[in-house]
């Protein structure tokens, strides 16, 4: 991790160090740290580690406890918040192609590595306003972990600060990221959302779906099942949960582009429309009887049988659907019609 609570987007087993040259600012990433600890924890029951001296950056001298590295991660998302009170997206977040900040001007220039200084005149070069409804729902659902750490070393003001700032967001990703169906994926450097039923592409985007869901966000007022009715009608394919839909068809240049190198992606490919491993986060959050299915569905040897190609093991048939289906909006319309391999 970063002094500031940031983490290295990559890690280098061999040399224990973060990738200098990626950097960090995947605004994501410090979470996945609270998440990983507290799982020790569960799993061990030792919550010694949290007084274990860790070093910033693997410097020895900028060590300090694993529990100041939790507490650090913890406000690194609640302070760089934009104009909705969601998390800023950063370079980008886990979707690595959703890169709301980089308006790259140069053809081959990566996405991950590029800063427009004369966009973002101030380090570290990306937007103020582009906001990720996935980290929104990530931190709702991860955040308490932490506030249980507090509590377990007897630090009932920081708990109690914490769990302020977790109810805050869960406020604001109500009242700003629910979008009526399914939750938004985020906001645009423009401040317009992306995932929505207001776009004409990306309407509906996977990654939100199972974190907010997990949070528990809206619960009390059925958004929860709503929730997962929409990834089932609008996501679900005979090969799995698709990343979104529908999938982007066209790109639209890369100084006003809102949607990064998501829409530079041909259509049914990478990150635009194809099914991913990542969509299987939704199979945490699901109802027991699909969560088999959801999983089942991404194997490729499933999709042979019920036998597994590798071990001859039988496991229960994949529920299958037959098409991604059709948006309302878009039935008729070339950019509403699944790929032939969905069909």
């Amino acid at each position: 991790m970063l002094e500031d609570g940031g983490a290295y987007h990559q890690y280098q087993p061999l040399t224990k160090m973060g990738n200098h040259e990626l950097g960090s600012n995947f605004n994501d990433d410090p979470l996945w740290m609270i998440l990983a600890v507290a799982a020790y924890i569960k799993e061990t029951g030792d919550v010694s580690i949290l007084d274990e001296k860790v070093p910033y950056e693997n410097r020895d001298e900028l060590a300090d406890t694993m529990l100041d590295h939790m507490k650090r991660a913890f406000y690194h998302v609640v302070k760089k918040v934009g104009p909705h009170g969601l998390p800023l997206s950063g370079r980008a977040d886990w979707n690595d192609c959703l890169n709301l900040s980089c308006f790259s001007d140069k053809p081959g220039e990566s996405f991950q590595t590029y800063n427009n200084k004369e966009m973002f005149k101030e380090p570290p070069y990306y937007s103020k306003v582009a906001e990720s409804v996935m980290i929104a729902g990530m931190f709702c659902a991860i955040a308490p972990e932490y506030v249980e750490m507090c509590k377990m070393k007897g630090d009932t003001a920081e708990a109690e600060k914490a769990q302020a700032e977790i109810e805050k967001m869960r406020k604001n990703t109500l009242e700003y990221g629910y979008d009526g169906e399914w939750f938004l994926r985020a906001y645009d450097h423009y401040g317009k959302k992306v995932g929505s039923h207001e776009c004409e592409e990306g309407k509906i985007f996977i990654e939100p779906q199972g974190w907010c869901v997990l949070a528990g966000l809206g619960k009390d007022k059925g958004y929860d099942i709503q929730t997962l009715d929409s990834v089932d009608k609008y996501l679900n394919s005979k090969h799995g949960l698709v990343l979104n839909n529908p999938a982007f068809t066209h790109y639209y240049g890369s100084r006003s582009a809102r949607q990064g190198s998501t829409r530079a992606c041909p259509r049914y490919q990478a990150s635009s429309g194809c099914t991913v491993c990542d969509s299987l986060c939704v199979s945490m959050a699901a109802p027991p009887e699909k969560v088999c299915g959801h999983y089942s569905m991404h194997r490729p040897a499933a999709q042979r049988g019920d036998l597994t190609a590798e071990a001859g093991l039988r496991v229960p048939a994949a529920r299958r659907i037959s098409a991604v289906p059709e948006m309302p909006e878009q039935r008729g319309s070339p950019r509403g019609q699944g790929p032939p391999w969905m069909l």
